[in-house]
C-alpha cells in the first residue's frame, strides 16, 4: 500500500521543510469514516516505561512528567524487576501485561504486578506460551487483548488474545486476520482507538486508523494512511498513551511528543521538535507498560 501511494505523493508535492519536523498539512487517501472525539490526556498521569539492556536485564522506569513532557522521573537510574530478558521482541499490552516473542516465534505473556512501583512481583515470573508462529513479525499491542503482527511480506494481522488478562491461551482469531497489505515501514506502534502508527526507512510518520479494530475486520479512515510528519530519524519509537509517543534518537536522548490531532484527524502537536526528557538511553528495547493515574 505504501509504495502504491507515495510516488503519487511525492510527484506532486517537494517536501519544503528543511528547517521544520513536521508536514503542514494532512495528507488523506482512501475511504473516510466517521471521526471520533479526541481522547482525554489523564490528568497527573504517569507513563510507566521498561528498557531491556545489553546483560537482559529488565528496568523498570516511571516518567512522572508524562502529561507534559517535563524531565520528571520517579527513579531516575531506573529500578531491575527482571532478568534474562533474551527476546527478540517485547510489547507492553496495559495493565502491566507484556508480550515477548523468542527466537523460536513463540508468544509469552507476563504480568508485573509490581508495575505501579516498581518492586519485583510477577504473576508468574517464568510467563506463560500463549501461541506460536510469529517469527520475524514486527509485533505490537493496541490493548485490550488485540495485536497486531507486520510480516516482511507486508501482511499485517490482527489477533485477539482473549486470555490477556490472566494469561490462559483463549483467542479470537489465533492465526490471526489479514486486515492490510502492503505495510512496508521499519517500525510500527498502536495509539488509542485503533490509531496505528507507521514509520518509513527514510523517517516519514504516517497516522492510520483501524476502525475494525474490535472485530478485526478490514475497515480503516483513511486507506492509505495520513502523513503527519517526516525527518523522524530514530532509532526507536512507541506509545505511551493519550497521543503520547516516546521516540530515541541516534544519540540515546529519549524524546517526548504528543499527536494532538489524532482525536480529529488533524496535523497537531503540542511540541512539534519533540521534548527531551531523558539522556543515556542505549537500550536493546525499550517499550510503554501502563499508564498510572495516581
Amino acid at each position: 500500500m505504501y509504495s502504491r501511494f507515495i510516488g503519487r505523493f511525492f510527484a506532486g508535492f517537494a517536501l519544503a521543510i528543511s528547517a521544520l519536523v513536521f508536514a503542514p498539512t494532512v495528507f488523506a487517501y482512501g475511504a473516510q469514516t466517521a471521526r471520533p472525539t479526541p481522547p482525554a490526556n489523564l490528568p497527573d498521569s504517569k507513563a510507566v516505561l521498561y528498557a531491556i539492556p545489553a546483560d537482559n536485564g529488565l528496568l523498570w522506569y516511571r516518567h512522572d512528567g508524562r502529561q507534559d513532557g517535563s524531565f520528571l522521573w520517579a527513579t531516575p537510574a531506573g529500578l531491575q524487576v527482571g532478568r534474562g530478558w533474551d527476546f527478540t521482541t517485547v510489547v507492553g499490552a496495559g495493565g502491566g501485561v507484556m508480550y515477548a516473542v523468542n527466537a523460536a516465534g513463540e508468544l509469552i505473556w507476563y504480568r508485573h504486578d509490581g508495575a505501579g512501583d516498581g518492586s519485583f512481583r510477577w504473576a508468574t515470573p517464568a510467563g506463560k506460551t500463549v501461541n506460536t508462529g510469529f517469527q520475524g513479525m514486527q509485533v505490537i499491542a493496541a490493548g485490550a487483548g488485540v495485536l497486531y503482527g507486520l510480516k516482511p511480506n507486508g501482511e499485517l494481522r490482527w489477533f485477539r488474545h482473549e486470555g490477556y488478562t490472566d494469561g490462559s491461551d483463549r483467542w479470537t482469531a489465533r492465526e490471526g486476520r489479514v486486515v492490510a497489505t502492503d505495510w512496508h515501514f521499519a517500525c510500527i506502534f498502536a495509539g488509542d482507538g485503533g490509531v496505528i502508527y507507521g514509520l518509513t526507512s527514510t523517517g516519514d510518520l504516517f497516522r492510520f486508523r483501524h476502525t475494525g479494530r474490535e472485530d478485526g475486520t478490514n475497515r480503516w479512515n483513511y486507506t492509505e494512511g495520513q502523513y503527519i510528519a517526516a525527518r523522524w530519524n530514530y532509532i526507536s519509537a512507541f506509545s505511551g498513551g493519550d497521543g503520547v509517543i516516546y521516540t530515541v534518537t541516534p544519540a540515546h536522548e529519549l524524546l517526548w511528543f504528543r499527536d494532538d490531532g489524532a482525536g480529529d484527524e488533524s496535523v497537531n502537536w503540542a511540541f512539534p521538535q519533540g521534548k527531551v526528557v531523558g539522556t543515556g538511553w542505549e537500550f536493546k528495547t525499550i517499550f510503554s507498560g501502563v499508564t498510572l493515574q495516581q
